[in-house]
């Protein structure tokens, strides 16, 4: 089984457009808008504030970028301006917590303005980068990736929902499964690292460097195209549950225990063998570790899974 790496992304992939703040409210239904914030990063009624005052004050508003190859339009830059766009035009926002203009707008809603500063907010000005069809998944996660201003496991997760939908909702129902809590995005990331895992064999050849984020999407994307069979499910939340169970809950390197896990599924949970890696991981876990932290690369991911499985069977 070989998988396609080449990767095609260039200036045309991308078109831009000036719309107003009018335009955006009109072309962006409330669904569009509210999935494209997590209710991590959704801003507070101040910071959707100060947002609206930079417009009333003529600021220049930041650059939004939109995927808009799906049926459902994603922001995937600026999503906490066009949340309080939304809010305050459309959904009675009332300001609080300005910095200039607190005499003049604190505590109003958008029908307490004047006519004219209704049309100011409106017609304001905003420049939107669009995505273009024709990306596949990996290249779009890419891209989301590069314009994102935070990257951590809510963000990564997020985006994989967005671009992969229902092949990667098994890994979010895996994840509330193991562990019952309302925020898993870093038991999702396990899991995505241990698909990883369990296809090393495909990134121990070869001269290139894969980033094991993409690796994982790469998988999703060519692997499994119809999707994950029902063993492969189960095996991975028995995995999980015998981890956690020993464990506990608290995950402090993600890559590291995806290691783990990794080496504990292709040894199918034998308690022989899982006696073995407890034994070396004391031993030489720190090595491995350090690896990990210093080459986030799939391939160096899968040669320590290859030599720790040398080393037990």
């Amino acid at each position: 089984m070989d998988i396609d790496y080449n990767v095609h992304i260039g200036y045309n992939d991308f078109r831009t457009q000036i719309m107003t703040v009018e335009d955006l409210l009109y072309r962006f239904n409330e669904t569009d808008e509210t999935s494209s914030v997590t209710s991590f990063r959704r801003p507070t009624q101040a910071q959707s504030s100060r947002i609206i005052e930079s417009v009333l004050l003529g600021m220049p508003q930041p650059v939004l970028y939109i995927d808009d190859t799906n049926e459902e339009r994603v922001v995937i830059e600026g999503a906490e301006h066009m949340y309080a766009y939304y809010a305050f035009c459309k959904k009675g926002l009332r300001l609080s917590s300005l910095y200039f203009k607190k005499d003049q707008y604190e505590g109003r809603t958008f029908p307490d303005l004047s006519p004219l500063a209704q049309s100011n907010i409106l017609n304001t000005k905003i420049t939107v980068n669009v995505l273009n069809p024709g990306l596949t998944p990996h290249e779009r996660f890419g891209i989301y990736l590069c314009l994102k201003s935070r990257i951590d496991a809510t963000s990564l997760q997020w985006c994989r929902s967005k671009i992969f939908g229902k092949k990667y909702q098994w890994i979010r129902d895996l994840a509330k499964n193991v562990l019952r809590m309302s925020r898993t995005e870093t038991i999702e990331s396990l899991v995505c690292y241990m698909l990883v895992g369990k296809y090393y064999n495909l990134f121990l050849e070869g001269g290139g460097l894969t980033q094991i984020d993409a690796a994982a999407n790469l998988i999703m994307e060519q692997v499994y195209d119809g999707g994950f069979e029902s063993d492969v499910k189960d095996d991975f939340r028995q995995v999980l549950i015998s981890y956690f169970e020993q464990r506990g809950q608290i995950i402090i390197r993600p890559k590291a225990v995806a290691l783990y896990l990794s080496v504990l599924y292709n040894l199918y949970n034998n308690r022989k063998t899982r006696n073995q890696l407890d034994k070396l991981f004391n031993e030489e876990g720190r090595r491995y570790y350090a690896l990990l932290r210093t080459d986030d690369s799939a391939e160096t991911f899968s040669r320590v899974i290859a030599e720790i499985l040398t080393r037990i069977r």
